[in-house]
């Protein structure tokens, strides 16, 4: 699933992206793997990785409670 260019964030991955304590606004999609997103700054162009956290109502989800 590899993207060559950076795209918008969907409403999910916003969710994600706030939840790691950033700014959604601030940041666009690289690349999203099961795990992971990687991310790369609007302003600076700075990349970071955010671990996903599981989805409610997902297997990973079930198993952790």
């Amino acid at each position: 699933m590899g993207k060559n260019k950076a795209v918008k964030p969907t409403l999910a991955q916003k969710k994600q992206i706030t939840d790691a304590g950033l700014v959604a606004n601030n940041w666009l999609v690289m690349k999203e793997s099961e795990e992971e997103l990687l991310l790369v700054s609007r302003n600076s162009g700075r990349f970071r990785s955010i671990k996903k956290s599981p989805l409610p109502g997902s297997r990973k989800a079930r198993k952790n409670i």
